[in-house]
């Protein structure tokens, strides 16, 4: 790939996030492979791109989407998907109108757009890599859900649902995104470790000490705990949501779950089963398999934009 990138998006290293850490390792993966980037954020953006430069845009900026145009759209979330909406948003539309074309990190979020976008656009699939370097945690027999406390990711509905029933959990994720949320939570289930937010190697050792992980989440547009998990060989429990089932089967040790009741219910019961527990987690460990990297990644995003 010989066109420079040009990547309108928030800073990675500020926050921890799906969405930013698909940023970084797609961006470093393609300075890695020699193509010329350079990184821009929406408040500090004084200048659009280059005419030689491919502009691409997170879309956490949708509304700012077409001041940046000629432009594609960088589509690690979506409103309407995670609202349950068949139409877009005027907001939406507007960006979706303007974009040349989107990168996306599922086939879900593909056929997602697909669907609701009002004229055909191209869609390039670069699922991300992983990267899975941590140091070791003390063992601890637990649940783990990793998410940062905002409503899309429906923390507060399941530890509703779990009422009085206490499931040795822990929680790893921002705090501050939304207080009044985040509040809720602690106030709903006092008794859980709500961890906060961990930097990245932290969070994968959280995740490889607990017992199984908890997905509450309303949408994943990819699911990059899950993947993580899966590949670290630990089971998962999760809403059938989004991109999830990509993630979580019955061979792996998964489970899949169609409401916030159902997900409560079979958390517990496995809390509770030490056996259904061994099992599940002896078939995911047996079910690792050799984690995709962001070379992989930044190769498919050069093939989608080959000269």
């Amino acid at each position: 790939m010989r066109r420079p990138c040009l990547f309108v998006v928030p800073d990675p290293k500020t926050k921890i996030s799906g969405g930013n850490l698909y940023n970084a390792g797609l961006i470093t993966a393609l300075c890695a492979a020699g193509v010329d980037v350079r990184v821009i954020d929406r408040d500090g953006a004084r200048d659009v791109a280059r005419d030689d430069e491919l502009c691409l845009v997170d879309s956490l900026y949708l509304a700012e989407l077409p001041r940046f145009a000629p432009c594609w759209l960088l589509a690690h979330y979506l409103p309407a998907l995670v609202e349950g909406r068949e139409r877009l948003s005027d907001v939406e539309r507007t960006a979706l109108l303007a974009a040349e074309g989107i990168v996306v990190p599922s086939a879900f979020m593909a056929d997602a757009f697909a669907r609701l976008a009002p004229e055909p656009r191209p869609v390039a699939v670069v699922t991300p890599g992983l990267e899975l370097a941590h140091d070791a945690a003390a063992r601890a027999p637990r649940a783990v859900v990793v998410a940062n406390l905002v409503p899309g990711k429906g923390v507060l509905e399941l530890l509703r649902s779990l009422g009085t029933r206490r499931l040795p959990l822990a929680v790893v994720g921002a705090l501050d995104r939304d207080p009044v949320y985040a509040s809720a939570c602690r106030a709903a289930a006092p008794w859980v470790d709500f961890l906060g937010e961990r930097t990245h190697a932290e969070t994968l050792a959280t995740i490889a000490a607990s017992d199984f992980l908890i997905s509450s989440s309303r949408m994943e547009s990819f699911g990059l705990a899950l993947a993580e998990a899966r590949a670290l060989g630990v089971p998962i429990v999760a809403l059938d949501r989004g991109n999830a089932r990509a993630h979580v089967d019955e061979a792996s040790g998964g489970r899949l779950v169609g409401s916030d009741e159902a997900l409560a219910d079979a958390c517990v019961r496995l809390a509770q089963d030490p056996s259904e527990l061994d099992r599940r987690r002896r078939a995911a460990r047996a079910q690792r398999a050799a984690p995709r990297t962001w070379a992989d990644a930044a190769r498919d995003f050069a093939a989608a934009f080959t000269d």
